[in-house]
């Protein structure tokens, strides 16, 4: 069992000082300092990590944000507002073993890096923490500067203003550097699928003589980097009040989002010859081109069109830019474009030893990584012409005044992103391992070419001090579609396809879709006593209900027949059956391994990304308030809080790899559907089935915030707080 923690403490200073009738200083200052246990790994599946206790992760973290401003009336018309801010954000990423020497039990990995290496099995649990980007750890500073200047004129509020920032990271991401050390069944040492991984363990994958289920990725080499990039920004807009019942907005903003540098010029991406080169050579005048044109403009409307009812819609284009993380510190291979293989502090994969690992090697405490392996590397790369992710919004409401204390409020609201960012690999092998440019392995290419839409339908109802009750219930019906929701893989299919070279493929639900919520906080002040105020008045009942369906589950098989050793791929559907099991539990697991065929060899699977969705979640917060003046100066307010007081179950997404129930071993075209041994209990298809999609996590755990996110169990929480 681990311990989760997830202990913080935070600080918050403000003042505000009145300089002159005309102008106001204000300042902030935020301090936060938390430390977190937390599990983080899967039941199988590669480069996820154990959930075991002592592979759990821990991050502390400390965070430092200071705002000033200062606002100046410069006429009765006229107004400006000058605004600094700073920030530092300080924070790492470690596991429980951290201070594990292998060499300590006699296991020499010649890495010289502690803790347990990531070990992946079949069926049973992985040991190790993930073998992708632990440990980190980065230093992140922001500087931002911004003036807004506003001028009423007639009819007009006109604004006009600027921006610059900057994002500077100083980071370390030992990425592989423990190393991933994968063994799965399929090598036919035992009709077992756990212990033919087991027996492919021991044997260090020696016996796997089609490398279908043995792969080790260990690298070596300084990652520490300083990044940093700079954006400035325009805007002007005006609201124009047409006449006393219509107003229209409209604006137009220019953003700037500099291409990432690196201080000591450790930069790495494809030449003008199409190789890898080192940024300042090549061609490479920077990582890659600048992007000028980021133009948004603006339009919206608020039309009185009767007493009680008011339409208003809106549009505009706005620009995003790419976080450093995603360039830097990505879960592939090479992890950014500042560790490839290449310049004065190449990070390099090393050369897994087989019989050092199984013992047969004739010299004694034979290092199992043993040099530098030889080319072809994988590297990380992006286009040339990388334009800035941006998104088109729009939406149209009507409101409308039911009685004097309440309102009905019906909204159309869309949207279109383009140049979203993805991964794809420029140099995806054939079934038979052969890549089209021989002088590297995967070229994992950070590229802005996805897409998605979202439209919803929200309605949303309010009342104000009604008979003492306040608040609001809302209802929206949504869908969103995209071809990557992420620019990590952090699950299969979130940035990553099954197949790069069958991209209109990846074009399903997004991981958040989430189809139906409804939402509603309620307010109630009890009525006061007369007999004895103190005790008697000051008393509120709130509650906040919330109820949405699941989302997406990211599914993949546990074992990769497509060739390609992605660990993306997907299964086969069998038609006309459900794959979610009618009565399912978390322990017998809600996915139905019958609904599912493992994807003949060289092949990919017909399931659609993100087409199979979670359980929902269902959950209800109540507190009891009473606020006592004490004083003329002094207020005490006492809260009873209790979150999910129904203790109602609700449930993170099962576990998405799976072994299908049945197996193809025919070839492209000539399928040979038969029972899959792998998916039934000791390998035998007389047994029973293995549980597929396993649920071993409530909400809370899931989002790394276990007692404190939403979903867990009941909490209660007591609280008070003085005002003066």
């Amino acid at each position: 069992m681990v311990r989760d923690t997830n202990n913080g403490n935070n600080f918050i200073a403000k003042i505000d000082e009145n300089l002159t009738n005309t102008e106001l200083l204000t300042g902030r200052y935020a301090f936060s300092q938390s430390y977190q246990i937390f599990p983080f790994g899967s039941p199988g599946g590669y480069g996820t990590g154990s959930r075991l206790p002592q592979f759990a992760q821990t991050s502390p973290t400390r965070v430092q944000v200071v705002s000033v401003s200062l606002l100046s009336s410069l006429s009765p018309s006229k107004i400006n507002e000058v605004r600094f801010g700073y920030s530092r954000y300080r924070t790492s990423f470690s596991s429980l073993d951290a201070d594990f020497d292998p060499s300590s039990v006699g296991l020499n990995f010649g890495t010289g890096k502690l803790g347990l290496p990531e070990f992946d099995f079949t069926n049973i649990e992985n040991l190790g923490a993930t073998g992708f980007s632990v440990p980190r750890g980065r230093t992140s500073q922001t500087f931002q500067i911004l003036d807004n200047f506003t001028w009423l004129k007639g009819r007009h509020t006109f604004k006009f203003g600027g921006e610059f920032r900057r994002a500077a990271i100083s980071n370390f991401n030992d990425n592989l550097e423990r190393g991933i050390f994968e063994f799965t069944a399929g090598v036919g040492l035992s009709t077992d699928p756990v212990v033919d991984a087991l027996a492919n363990f021991y044997t260090g994958g020696s016996q796997d003589t089609t490398d279908c289920c043995t792969s080790v990725s260990v690298d070596t080499g300084n990652t520490q980097r300083t990044t940093y990039n700079n954006g400035f920004s325009f805007f002007a807009q005006d609201d124009y009040r047409m006449s006393s019942k219509f107003t229209l907005n409209y604006g137009l903003r220019w953003e700037y989002f500099g291409p990432l540098s690196e201080k000591n010029n450790l930069l790495s991406n494809l030449g003008q010859d199409g190789n890898l080169a080192m940024v300042g050579t090549d061609g490479l005048n920077g990582l890659y081109k600048r992007d000028l044109h980021d133009f948004g403009p603006r339009l919206g409307f608020a039309w009185q069109v009767a007493k009680n009812t008011v339409v208003r819609a809106g549009y505009g284009i706005y620009y995003d830019y790419v976080p450093q993380d995603i360039l830097i510190a990505n879960f592939t291979t090479s992890a950014g474009v500042a560790t490839n293989p290449i310049g004065p502090k190449a990070i390099l994969p090393l050369n897994f030893d087989p019989t050092a690992f199984n013992g047969t090697n004739p010299t004694a405490d034979a290092p199992i990584m043993n040099g530098i392996a030889a080319a072809p590397y994988s590297i990380f790369v992006t286009p040339q012409n990388f334009h800035s992710p941006y998104t088109q919004n729009w939406n149209f409401n009507v409101q409308q005044k039911l009685v004097e204390k309440a309102s009905f409020e019906a909204r159309y609201v869309g949207s279109k992103g383009t140049h979203l960012v993805r991964l794809t690999d420029l140099n995806e092998p054939n079934a038979n391992s052969v890549s089209p440019n021989p002088n590297y392995g995967a070229m994992d290419e950070l590229t802005p070419s996805s897409s998605s839409s979202y439209n919803a339908l929200q309605a949303i109802g309010r009342v104000q001090n009604v008979h003492g009750i306040s608040g609001f219930a809302a209802y929206a019906w949504s869908k969103s579609i995209d071809d990557a929701s992420d620019g990590i893989d952090f699950v299969p299919g979130a940035a990553f396809p099954q197949d790069p070279g069958n991209l209109p493929a990846e074009r399903g639900p997004s991981l958040f879709d989430t189809r139906d919520r409804f939402t509603a906080a309620i307010n109630y002040e009890l009525p006061s006593s007369g007999s004895r105020p103190r005790l008697g008045s000051g008393w509120e009942l709130n509650s906040i209900v919330t109820i949405q369906s699941g989302r997406p589950i990211p599914i993949a098989n546990s074992t990769d027949t497509s060739g390609r050793f992605y660990f993306n791929q997907r299964p086969n559907v069998v038609p006309g059956v459900n794959p979610i099991l009618p009565n399912w539990t978390p322990s017998t697991g809600y996915l139905n391994p019958l609904a599912f065929i493992q994807p003949a060899y060289g092949t990919f699977g017909d399931l659609g990304r993100d087409s199979i969705f979670g359980p929902g979640y269902a959950n209800v917060d109540f507190s009891i308030t009473k606020n006592t003046r004490l004083t003329e100066r002094l207020n005490l307010q006492l809260r009873v809080e209790f979150f999910n007081i129904f203790n109602h179950p609700n449930f993170a997404l099962p576990a998405n790899t799976i072994i299908p129930g049945y197996i193809d071993n025919g070839t492209p075209g000539h399928p040979d559907v038969v029972p899959n041994p792998a998916a039934y209990v000791n390998g035998n298809i007389t047994q029973p089935l293995l549980p597929m999609g396993l649920i071993t996590q409530t909400p809370d755990v899931a989002q790394t915030n276990p007692g404190l996110g939403g979903g867990g169990p009941r909490v209660i929480q007591l609280a008070a707080k003085f005002t003066f």
